[in-house]
């Protein structure tokens, strides 16, 4: 065999032992159990079962939305973690007929730069690819998958002007910064764009110091219990709006 064949071959033996294993063990919460979390096991997602902070969110995502899934239209995620998207292709795979609305920070030309053949992007696939996992490059060019990249999320400013949002929005989900102020800011921001009945998630809402940010343990330890209060009341008159505004006659 060529090196080339030879780590091909290679490849396709880790993916097919990975798969082998999950599928012969049943060992929830380390293994998936649940559609969703096979495709974020594929795509080697950290809301999966086992890539870095494997936060196992697929089970209660899949209990909300598995039902569901189908008629789902629209989501928006902010954040999109590495360059190879992990979420957005496996939200793109679960909810077939929704258009995917990914937002980050990143700039479009870093973004671009990085997916030239043999830069930083394929460098990830291929550190991927040897825990089993796919990069689906071909998600950026799918008819329902629409990225906005230069995108401040804890600027109201940019998220609204956030292009081809419909007015309405089935799931938003915050998976940004994961700063609490910011959290808080796109709440505010993007709460009226949810339709009622849809779905808002925050993922991982910390306090304290974070590994990209020191600061953030100045901005929230001290102040955590009254801006904890303050989220809560603000979160708790929100979704007491948006519950009139399901009860109303004609609303």
């Amino acid at each position: 065999l060529s090196l080339f064949g030879a780590a091909n071959l290679r490849s396709t033996m880790l993916a097919a032992t990975h798969a082998l294993l999950l599928s012969q063990y049943h060992c929830p919460p380390s293994c998936h159990n649940n559609e969703l979390g096979e495709l974020l096991d594929r795509f080697c997602s950290d809301k999966g079962t086992f890539w870095q902070s494997k936060h196992h969110y697929h089970t209660a995502y899949h209990s909300v939305f598995g039902s569901i899934r189908k008629g789902v239209r629209s989501i928006l995620e902010v954040g999109i973690g590495e360059d190879t998207a992990p979420s957005v292709a496996a939200w793109t795979e679960y909810f077939p007929n929704a258009q995917i609305f990914p937002v980050d920070f990143k700039s479009r030309q870093g973004f671009d730069d990085r997916a030239k053949p043999g830069g930083a992007t394929a460098g990830v696939a291929k550190h991927q690819a040897k825990f089993g996992c796919v990069y689906n490059a071909s998600m950026w060019k799918h008819p329902r998958v629409h990225l906005t990249l230069d995108t401040d999320a804890s600027e109201p400013a940019q998220l609204q002007r956030i292009p081809n949002l419909p007015e309405l929005l089935d799931i938003i989900i915050d998976d940004g910064s994961h700063r609490f102020h910011d959290q808080e800011t796109m709440l505010l921001t993007l709460w009226p764009r949810l339709r009622p009945g849809g779905f808002y998630v925050v993922e991982d809402v910390l306090v304290g110091a974070l590994p990209w940010d020191e600061n953030h343990a100045k901005q929230v330890s001290a102040q955590f219990w009254r801006s904890a209060a303050q989220f809560g009341a603000l979160l708790g008159a929100i979704l007491a709006t948006r519950r009139r505004l399901l009860l109303s006659p004609g609303a």
